[in-house]
């Protein structure tokens, strides 16, 4: 029969061998029939294999079950891998991973950032006629917007309290239950804006606006001054309190100040120093800002008479590359700090940065938060359990996200604050 194919058979072997060409396009209708178009693997035949190679098999991914996308780094334990990298394809759904380390028993794949209940992942093993068996798993977005406001509205202060309940700054206090209900806490009095908003060891809330003196806020009352120039306070655009119930306060003066609940203030100096942010933790005094045309995050340790040593510099952000203003501080309860930035248009630098004890650092979540790099963090606050919050403001107003306050999941809870 002129019209059929010849299929050839070695004289002394018992298997036959398909030809390559014939191969190649089976193995690309199987590949192609579950990808994307950007997806798509043009050239996966080697032309030195005659038969194809074992099916891989998945029998586990760790974490199980769910990850972040476009974050968690998912190992996928099975066999029948290649060792090389380069020929392991993992999709998720019909979306690809990035294979990060592979060998013939173990992928480490970074997922995508495609957001999904229920995906089915599956290996693709470069000169394997079979897709491997199927696992479903669930990709969760890292972060979700808590409260949207309309393009250059936005609060500028958020925190919380020890029962979970939100606090910002539009109009008034505003007060959000973990359930969602908002409702009025306090009316607006003389202020425009506040910098900062905490809750003090009398259960009050105190607030500043970048002026000397900090304000004290009680439910249904318009704020009342609590200290003032006249006691010797600074400017002051951000403060905490330790575990002795003093507050250490600062802002573009050039001391810095604690407040003991009696009122009474004792400076001491910070030349050259313009504060945005104030963290207490682990007995040192924290703060973010610029100093000596530097941006970065300094600390002074709270000495035992309660006075504050001289200040080090505890993390150069100019130096590690970053561009923009360092805003707010937040700790987890393993000591890495979480650095709000207020970002330059363009600047490639994303809102959160992560700084660990040994001076390394990374962008928390890169192309995942803001990959545009259009958004800015004007104020940031650990929430209750494993979640920051942070108010988002945007660089550029052509952009279709609105100013907005945003939940980001860390995995981990904040260190003590001493107000709450």
């Amino acid at each position: 029969m002129a019209n059929v194919m010849k299929i050839k058979r070695h004289s002394n072997s018992n298997h036959f061998t398909i030809p390559k060409f014939i191969f190649a396009a089976l193995f690309a209708m199987v590949i192609l029939s579950g990808c994307n178009e950007e997806d798509k693997i043009t050239s996966l035949w080697n032309g030195d294999y005659t038969t194809p190679l074992p099916a891989p098999v998945i029998t586990s991914l760790a974490p199980a079950n769910q990850g972040l996308a476009g974050i968690e780094e998912v190992t996928i334990t099975g066999s029948n891998f290649s060792p090389n990298v380069g020929e392991n394809f993992v999709y998720f759904g019909n979306v690809k991973g990035t294979v990060l380390q592979a060998t013939t028993t173990s992928l480490l794949v970074k997922a995508p950032n495609f957001v999904s209940d229920s995906l089915n992942v599956r290996v693709v093993v470069q000169n394997a006629l079979s897709t491997s068996n199927t696992i479903q798993y669930k990709l969760m977005s890292a972060f979700r917007v808590a409260v949207e406001f309309g393009t250059g509205v936005s609060p500028s202060a958020i925190t919380f309290d020890n029962a979970g309940n939100m606090y910002y700054f539009l109009l008034g206090i505003k007060k959000i239950t973990p359930a969602g209900d908002t409702s009025s806490y306090a009316p607006k009095g003389a202020e425009s804006l506040w910098s900062s908003l905490k809750f003090g060891p009398d259960g009050a809330l105190y607030a500043t606006r970048g002026v000397a003196g900090i304000f004290r806020i009680l439910p249904g009352a318009t704020p009342a001054s609590w200290v003032t120039s006249s006691a010797g306070i600074g400017s002051t655009n951000d403060f905490d309190f330790d575990q002795n119930g003093n507050m250490w306060a600062a802002g573009n003066a050039t001391t810095i100040s604690r407040i003991k609940q009696d009122k009474s203030v004792k400076t001491f100096p910070s030349p050259s120093f313009v504060v945005s942010g104030v963290r207490v933790f682990n007995g040192y005094v924290y703060f973010s800002g610029n100093k000596d045309n530097k941006e970065g995050i300094w600390r002074g340790e709270i000495l035992a008479n309660e006075d504050l040593g001289p200040l080090e510099l505890y993390f150069d952000f100019t130096a590690a590359g970053y561009s923009g203003d360092a805003t707010s501080l937040a700790f987890s309860s393993d000591g890495i700090c979480y650095l709000g930035v207020n970002t330059k248009l363009n600047s490639g630098v994303e809102p959160i940065i992560v700084i660990r004890n040994d001076g390394t650092s990374n962008i928390l979540y890169p192309g995942v938060l803001d990959p545009k790099g259009k958004m800015r963090c004007q104020s940031l606050f650990w929430g209750p359990g494993p979640h920051i919050y942070y108010v988002r403001r945007i660089a550029n107003t052509t952009e279709p996200d609105k100013e907005a306050i945003v939940e980001v999941y860390i995995g981990k809870t904040s260190a003590p604050y001493f107000g709450n």
